[in-house]
């Protein structure tokens, strides 16, 4: 009898051991954990080239950080600056000729390094998104994300100013380990059109984290970060990254490479990134921390800071 119960037991642990069930992701709980040589990495098979004519930026922008195309004024693009510059946006058009600079009333900028699309308070798709997500330091207890309506410059080219009542503020902190709030510096972020989950991207040296919160986003709360994966890229400093307005292209660039996923149908981001990325065209810039997609994807375009006295430029490419 006792021989029986032994081994009803062991044929009971052993159905409990073959179960290969994940649990669910809960917080701090990292899923995937890759690594890449990038000068290993296959080309991706869009066939992305540069167009042969560079469009230098006037006037000049010194320390451009973010780029974003514009939804509500056709062929331009928005642009910020990042640590030590004003709170502000501005707008050019892919010419490189300013329209307007965008004072923003009311809210402090310390270090303003990318921004996005994203949705407003009403679960649109199309409010503006500036990450105040620097930290080179890493002293912030907190970073934050704002938003507001994009300006129509067509209808209003008098204005020059985003009123502090049109701007909402998330705080965002970084998870808690062994019962500290981790600290990090962060120059890339997007919103998924589709799931209307936010995504943080580490900047650390061969380290890239991917910090996310699940939407729909509560702008005017304080927000915890979760770290769900990380990207190990060897020698490079993530800066960037994009993702297209039809969820199906994700961009993520260091100074060096633009790394590329083609996200199919009823796929997660996450489930995306897990692939081994390809590398898209281009062509080398002095300290380029931006990029954008251009027509759900169909070209994209980006522009560097001013370096070596080498003016800032929008570099396109297309297919």
């Amino acid at each position: 009898m006792h021989k029986l119960l032994l081994l009803f037991s062991l044929v009971f642990i052993g159905c409990q051991t073959d179960d290969h069930t994940l649990p669910s992701p809960k917080e701090n709980t990292v899923i995937f954990d890759h690594s890449f040589n990038s000068t290993l990495l296959q080309k991706a098979s869009l066939n992305f080239s540069p167009d042969s004519v560079k469009h230098e930026l006037t006037p000049v922008l010194d320390e451009v950080s973010g780029i974003l195309e514009s939804q509500t004024n056709p062929n331009m693009l928005w642009l910020h600056e990042d640590s030590g510059n004003k709170a502000a946006i501005y707008l050019y058009d892919q010419k490189g000729n300013r329209k307007q600079e965008y004072s923003l009333n009311g809210i402090s900028a310390i270090d303003y390094e990318d921004m996005c699309r994203g949705f407003n308070g009403d679960g649109e798709f199309g409010a503006l998104y500036i990450a105040d997500i620097g930290d080179n330091n890493t002293y912030r207890t907190h970073v934050s994300i704002y938003r507001f309506p994009e300006p129509n410059f067509a209808q209003d080219t008098q204005l020059n100013e985003i009123s502090n009542n049109l701007i909402e503020e998330l705080k965002l902190t970084y998870p808690i380990v062994d019962g500290i709030p981790t600290k990090e510096n962060a120059e890339a972020l997007f919103v998924d059109p589709l799931s209307q989950d936010l995504f943080i991207f580490t900047k650390a040296k061969s380290i890239c984290k991917i910090m996310t919160s699940n939407g729909p986003i509560a702008f005017g709360e304080e927000t915890k970060l979760k770290h769900v994966g990380t990207l190990r890229f060897r020698f490079q400093e993530i800066t960037a990254a994009d993702i297209s307005s039809n969820g199906e292209h994700i961009a993520i660039k260091s100074y060096e490479f633009i790394y590329y996923w083609n996200r199919t149908p009823n796929e997660t981001v996450l489930e995306a990134l897990e692939r081994e990325p390809a590398l898209l065209a281009y062509q080398g810039e002095t300290k380029g921390e931006a990029i954008c997609w251009l027509q759900n994807g169909q070209r994209y375009v980006t522009v560097s800071e001013l370096a070596s006295n080498i003016s800032p430029k929008f570099q396109f490419y297309s297919r």
